[in-house]
């Protein structure tokens, strides 16, 4: 079946919602008014994600998080439980917007839907943003506000993605196969990176903020953090937090203070004196 109007084709009271991040999921039930919201928990843009479509691979990732992030309790694949509550009739609605986590997270569940045969369609918000808004630069559904994002919801047609299964399928096979535990979405693509791929960078910004600063010898760490996710918006201020305690294990930088949070530690460039 093709459809192409969101508005003749779909009753909203049986739709289906899935998300990826449980931040967004918030917000899409504040811009929806439903209850039949479902979350991945999780920022897919970094750490393993082989095989996390079985229970294995999903439990090797949550042990990855909690190795290297400071707070990982948010993280859980609890909900995709529920799916097995969508009945054939129903329509399901992908939330998804131009950044690696949401991308990965709608190949994932194209994968997880493979031999489904409900009708599936994309709310891509940040496409949606840009037709409504004019604002070609928001790359999260969490940037655009609950009313802005209930227009788009209401606004903006949603894709019928049949065309498109085996593609997104594909793709997610390919991604679940890497070994590498970074992801960036640049020109409509998800590429896979060494996790220290941005190391570099964040020293350089290190390195700026000395300047800047002149005579004070440490820099809090949560301001390297932010200056550098103002940059790599991609990712969330944990992963970039990480990063900051590899490049201290590494002896390239330097701290003072404790490493349990990033509240509590300050930190410098190993050769900065």
């Amino acid at each position: 079946m093709v459809i192409t109007s969101w508005g003749d084709s779909l009753n909203n009271e049986l739709s289906w919602h899935i998300v990826i991040g449980a931040s967004e999921e918030i917000s899409v039930k504040l811009a929806t008014n439903s209850s039949k919201v479902l979350a991945i928990k999780d920022n897919l843009s970094y750490g393993p994600i082989s095989h996390i479509e079985n229970t294995e691979g999903q439990n090797d990732r949550l042990n990855w998080l909690k190795e290297n992030m400071t707070s990982y309790d948010h993280y859980s694949y609890e909900e995709l439980k529920q799916l097995k509550n969508i009945e054939s009739h129903e329509p399901i609605i992908i939330w998804t917007a131009d950044n690696a986590s949401e991308q990965t997270g709608l190949r994932f569940l194209m994968y997880l839907l493979r031999d489904w045969s409900n009708d599936i369609y994309i709310l891509n918000t940040s496409a949606g943003y840009k037709k409504l808004f004019g604002e070609p630069n928001v790359i999260k559904t969490t940037e655009i506000n609950i009313d802005q994002l209930k227009e788009i919801y209401e606004k903006v047609d949603k894709r019928l993605v049949a065309e498109e299964r085996n593609k997104l399928i594909d793709e997610w096979k390919q991604l679940s196969q890497t070994k590498m535990n970074l992801r960036s979405f640049c020109n409509h693509t998800i590429v896979s990176k060494d996790e220290a791929a941005y190391d570099n960078y964040i020293i350089e910004t290190a390195r700026k903020i000395h300047f800047q600063m002149k005579e004070e010898p440490y820099i809090k760490s949560a301001r390297l953090v932010g200056e550098v996710y103002g940059e790599l918006r991609d990712f969330d201020d944990l992963f970039i937090e990480y990063r900051l305690r590899k490049l201290i294990e590494q002896g390239q930088l330097e701290y003072r203070g404790n490493l349990s949070a990033m509240r509590f530690y300050e930190v410098r460039v190993a050769d900065i004196v």
